[in-house]
């Protein structure tokens, strides 16, 4: 019914920040019995209720970064996906420069290697740059790292069997 449901599930999180990203708003928090970092959509939480204790310590949760690192970390998490980043080195053309520097922001490496080639090297989580590629798959190809290469063959052979 495109509504939504309370699933039941009740989550005690630390709060750390909230992060827009894609056009939607995200918690940034960590979940009780665990030491990574979760984001959770504000515009699906629902009986959201404050408790009178402690949070964690920023510290203490592994891929938290300060506010200063903030860009930084919006550029490697792109989906808003936990989990840690990978060094990608990809080859496409001087055209998606712009594109590059929209979802990674500044801090990627950019090498002429022809007329109309260039390598970019970026840092993003594994799993936001695999939902990256499949949208910009037409202009971009995956050089390293090999299990990411491995990971969109094996997409675009369960793609062309749905499709063809």
């Amino acid at each position: 019914d495109l509504k939504l449901h309370d699933s039941g599930h009740l989550h005690k999180v630390s709060p750390y920040y909230l992060l827009a990203a894609n056009g939607y708003y995200y918690l940034m928090c960590n979940e009780e019995n665990h030491d990574n970092v979760i984001y959770y959509r504000i515009d699906r939480m629902v009986k959201v209720r404050e408790l009178n204790e402690k949070i964690k310590n920023k510290t203490r949760i592994k891929g938290i970064g300060y506010l200063q690192e903030m860009p930084k970390h919006m550029a490697e998490h792109i989906y808003m996906f936990s989990g840690g980043s990978v060094d990608v080195e990809m080859k496409t053309t001087p055209s998606m420069v712009s594109d590059l520097v929209d979802w990674f922001g500044k801090d990627i490496e950019v090498k002429q290697v022809g007329e109309n080639e260039i390598r970019a090297r970026v840092r993003c989580n594994e799993n936001a740059i695999f939902y990256w590629l499949l949208q910009y798959g037409m202009s971009v190809e995956v050089v390293k790292p090999q299990s990411l290469r491995d990971k969109m063959r094996d997409a675009v052979v369960n793609l062309q069997k749905k499709y063809c």
